[in-house]
Parts: C-alpha cells; structure tokens; sequence
C-alpha cells in the first residue's frame, strides 16, 4: 500500500472521530472568497463540529462535494448533518479575475432551493445549536434559503489575504452583537427585515512550511483558524463563535470545527500502476508439431533470457511496446519475430522452428 494511501485513510479517520460550518478550500474558514480553481478541479471535505456534552448536538459532521470550471463556475452539494441528512446545492460565480490592482469579484448563493431555515445541524427555525437557540425567539433568524453573497479578494502575498462581502440569509446575524453589522441596523431593528444585508470579512496570512493561520466574521460569528496545505489536501481547525469568551455569552463555549479536504491534485500525483503487458507462446519442431525446449531472448534489451518448459511454452511480462522475440537451441536454425505489446494484454508469438 502507498504512502499516499496510508496518509489518506489515516486523515479520514482522524476527522471522523475527531470533531460544521467550514464548506470548500475556496473559503476563508466559514465565509466564501472570490476565488475559483482553474481548469476543471474537484474535491471533497468532511466537516466535523465539537460543541460540548451539554448541547443537544456534541458532534456533528457534514460532507461537502465541489466541481469548479476553468476559475469561472463553482459547484457544491452539502450533505448536512447524518441525524437527519439535508442535501442542499451551493453555487459561485467568478465576475472579475483578481489583477495587480484589482481584487477578485463573484457573487454566489449558498443553500440553493433549501429549505427556508437551514444549519449544519438540521431544518427548521429552532433546529441550531445550544448558544444559538438562546437567541430566540427575542431576536428574529434570518432564513438561510437562497443566501446570495458579493465578496472582494484580494492577495498581497506576505501581507496576507483579506476577503471582504455582503450577503443576506446565512450572512445577517441575529444575535445581540452580530446584528449590528445588518442594514435592519439603520432603522434600529424597528422593522425585521427576511431579506436584511449582513457584512462578512476575514484575514488570512501565511506563516510558512504550509502553514496558513487567520479571523474572520462571517456575519453571525467571529471565528479563528488554522490550516495546513499541501498538493491534494488540506486541513484546517477553527474555533467557531470565539465571541463567548471576548466578552459575549461566557456560558457558552466555543465551538471547534475540524475539516479535511482531498482534491483531484491529490488524485494526480498518487502514483498509477505499472503500465505492462506480456509476450506468451508455445515452440514446436517444424517437421514433428512436438514441442521442444528452447531459450527465448529479447533482443535490444536487458530482460534476462527465459527457457521454454517441457511442453514449449513460456511468457515474459515487459512494458507496452515493439520488441523482437528470438528462439534458438542446439540443432535447430533460429529464427526471430517482432512483436507489439498492449497495456494489460498478452501477444502470442509461436515458433516452428527448422531443424538443421
């Protein structure tokens, strides 16, 4: 078994006994970047949350399967939660390359043709976490169907990343702090509006050997993480709702997310199997048809000679090409052909060779 293979089952389980609001590689942690893998691109990530023995929901995980196109056209379909399996499709939009001056631009909508009240952890308007549910119903949730976004991106290298956008539904908070950056801010909460605009931002900074660590707020909460990346996969901890301990609910802790991602680069570089075929054939005497014991030689290469068996056959494995296969033996004229090999087929040369 592969070292790439051993690193892959050892990843998956460590995620899926381990500890989701954390969705592709195209996010900062739980807010969508501008950003679209080029060329045809697909992965898969495990997403699993760790809340607490207290919350009616410890542990919960959720998978998310996303195909970009040519860094224009991102989809993902979630399969949230395993309690109660919610499929919903997540689609983005590249509207600007990112250049030396300009930021990328897209635009996307999360929780495609979902239900009206959506989470990690189910359907329904009181189906959220422990801390969560607290808000309700004194302040009012914003329904997570169709959540349309517009976020900016742009990299200044060793200067970091920084991710700026707006969006409705998963991005308004409702919570005592998180609803004052909604625009249902400027009318003083008088009037709940289900189509309000919340702001999400966030930062992400390389710290080296792969190594990325960074904030964000995504709308409803303020979230730090870290991720370690390498060709085909990636991992990342985050402790969600870091709120609780910077001054907000200290009854409740933060919630820590842990994901991990494979893609089709992973796929790429594990290495393929040997690409081989085989040269197998029976030798007779020309004047008899009995078989007879002869040496075979392949001539042009390295490929020691093998000696047919009592009843003349014999067969060589080698890669796929055009060789020339030569029997001889004391007392008989040898003779040679040239052969084709094919990956994963056998050719048959035979000889009748002429006794002397």
């Amino acid at each position: 078994m592969s070292r790439n293979i051993i690193l892959f089952i050892c990843l998956v389980l460590i995620v899926s006994f381990s500890s989701a609001e954390v969705r592709t590689s195209s996010f900062l942690y739980d807010t969508p970047t501008a950003y679209i893998e080029k060329g045809v691109f697909y992965e898969g990530t495990i997403v699993t949350t760790f809340t607490g023995t207290d919350d009616p929901y410890p542990i919960d995980t959720d998978v998310h399967l996303m195909a970009s196109l040519f860094g224009k056209l991102e989809l993902t379909i979630s399969l949230l939660t395993f309690r109660d399996p919610t499929i919903t499709p997540s689609i983005k939009y590249n509207l600007i390359g990112e250049s030396r001056i300009l930021p990328a631009i897209s635009i996307g909508i999360i929780n495609l043709f979902a239900s009206k009240y959506i989470s990690s952890v189910g359907v329904g308007e009181s189906t959220v976490w422990k801390d969560d549910s607290s808000y309700i119903p004194e302040y009012i949730r914003s329904p997570e169907q169709n959540s349309f976004y517009l976020v900016f991106t742009k990299d200044f290298g060793a200067w970091g990343k920084y991710n700026i956008g707006f969006g409705r539904g998963s991005f308004v908070g409702y919570g005592p702090r998180s609803r004052q950056f909604n625009t249902d801010r400027f009318d003083n909460w008088s009037n709940i509006h289900t189509d309000a605009i919340g702001m999400f931002w966030g930062v992400d900074i390389e710290l080296g050997y792969g190594i990325r660590g960074g904030f964000e707020f995504d709308g409803r909460d303020f979230n730090v993480g870290i991720k370690f990346k390498k060709v085909g996969f990636e991992t990342t901890l985050v402790a969600s709702k870091l709120e609780h301990k910077l001054g907000g609910s200290p009854n409740f802790a933060p919630r820590i997310d842990l994901s991990t991602t494979f893609n089709s680069h992973f796929i790429r570089r594990m290495p393929s199997p040997p690409k081989i075929g085989a040269i197998a054939g029976t030798v007779i005497d020309r004047d008899t048809k009995e078989p007879i014991i002869v040496t075979i030689t392949i001539e042009g290469t390295d490929l020691p000679s093998i000696t047919t068996d009592a009843e003349g056959r014999y067969s060589i494995t080698l890669s796929p090409g055009t060789y020339t296969v030569k029997a001889e033996t004391e007392g008989f004229y040898w003779m040679e052909k040239k052969v084709y090999v094919r990956e994963r087929m056998s050719t048959i040369c035979n000889f009748d060779i002429e006794r002397k």
